[in-house]
């Protein structure tokens, strides 16, 4: 453990707290001089600090954000850093945040979000994300969408628990592009309905054993649509302090769209509460299902697929047509923009609810550190799983 605190600290705490002082400093100009040593320095003096020049300049601009005005309506800033995951090894990601409205004349309607990240790594890993979040006048109508685009190479297991825990993994290369949307109608004041789409396209290129997919195709095309339900009750959509959130999704995936039909449903509650001062306490339980007699490797449920539950597992390693999860999770603000999370949770994957064991839940615990910027949050978690610890390097907290 005492390794990956070290990683943590050296790649992450450093470089952020000299970039969070920089941009602190910046902003002050010493009014006098100031003696360092009246007895053994007296002919020493520190100058005044003048205005932040060239990278210092860059630095306090780009990393510091600013808020949203009719005469600067589109807000951005910049965000790069190191970290270590166990699937892509030490990795450099560098994104772009931007932040608008709207309505600007509505200062009820929480700012719109666009966020593009690009990631490479040691092991050849190449991938660019972009992400969006659409409230639009008087919150009427939402509007989200992830395009994500990754090559890298990946490590396979097979399908169930038993492959996951006692298998032997071996190697292919993973070319994924995807998209998603929805769009919502607000028919109540907490209330959403709407539709979701999903288009996804993975190529397992280099994979020997097909009976660790299910003998399916290695190239596998999917395409669903259907409704969505949403009770949001939280008070800011992108990183919530208090209030309860639902979501309920049913997609459809037809024959004639895809290589084998199926369905699926996708169920979040999630819950938050302020506990005492900059500290919030939340919760979340997520469970997706899927129907039909020959549903795609690609869209079976896995452990950390998303990187924001079961943080540090082995993306994928633990795969099977169902998963039932939850987290618990604190967070605190430390310092300024600096912030810090702990975090527990679980997992069971299973085929069948027949075929449910309590004995194969998979357990979870770590923290973070948080880097806020206006309306946004750089977050890097450390996670302990069944296996070996693993790092998580996003934009927004987990859930």
């Amino acid at each position: 453990m005492q390794r990956y605190v070290k990683l943590l600290f050296i790649f992450w705490i450093v470089p952020l707290m000299a970039v969070a002082t920089a941009v602190a400093k910046s902003d002050t100009i010493a009014g006098d001089s100031v003696i360092l040593s009246q007895q053994r320095l007296d002919s020493i003096r520190i100058t005044p600090l003048a205005e932040p020049k060239g990278l210092m300049r860059w630095i306090k601009r780009n990393f510091s954000g600013s808020e949203i005005t009719p005469e600067h309506p589109f807000n951005y800033s910049v965000v790069a850093g190191p970290y270590y995951t166990n699937s892509s090894s030490f990795s450099l990601a560098l994104g772009v945040l931007g932040r608008y409205s709207w309505d600007l004349q509505d200062a009820n309607l929480q700012p719109s979000q666009i966020s593009a990240v690009a990631q490479v790594s040691l092991n050849g890993m190449l991938s660019a994300k972009v992400l969006g979040q659409n409230y639009l006048r008087r919150d009427q109508w939402r509007w989200h969408y992830q395009l994500r685009w990754q090559r890298q190479p990946m490590d396979l297991w097979g399908i169930g628990y038993s492959q996951g825990r006692y298998a032997t993994k071996e190697e292919y290369n993973r070319n994924l592009v995807q998209f998603d949307t929805e769009v919502m109608y607000r028919v109540s004041p907490k209330i959403y309905l709407g539709a979701t789409m999903i288009l996804k396209h993975t190529d397992a290129s280099n994979l020997q054993d097909k009976g660790k997919i299910g003998n399916q195709n290695q190239k596998i095309f999917a395409a669903g649509f259907g409704p969505t339900l949403q009770l949001d009750m939280r008070d800011n959509s992108a990183n919530a302090t208090r209030g309860w959130f639902l979501r309920l999704d049913n997609v459809f995936f037809p024959r004639h769209l895809n290589n084998y039909a199926f369905s699926r449903t996708d169920l979040t509650v999630s819950a938050y509460q302020p506990l005492w001062r900059d500290a919030v306490g939340c919760f979340e339980v997520h469970g997706l299902f899927n129907y039909g007699d020959n549903v795609p490797w690609t869209m079976l449920a896995q452990v950390a697929e998303t990187g924001s539950r079961m943080r540090g597992y082995y993306e994928g390693r633990y795969t099977d047509r169902n998963i039932v999860e939850g987290q618990v999770e604190l967070r605190q603000r430390v310092w300024k923009n600096l912030g810090v999370v702990l975090f527990v949770g679980a997992a069971n994957i299973f085929p069948y609810f027949t075929h449910f064991q309590w004995r194969h839940t998979l357990p979870n615990y770590g923290g973070g550190l948080r880097y806020r910027f206006k309306g946004t949050v750089v977050r890097l978690d450390l996670g302990f799983t069944k296996n070996k610890p693993g790092f998580v390097f996003n934009i927004n907290e987990a859930f």
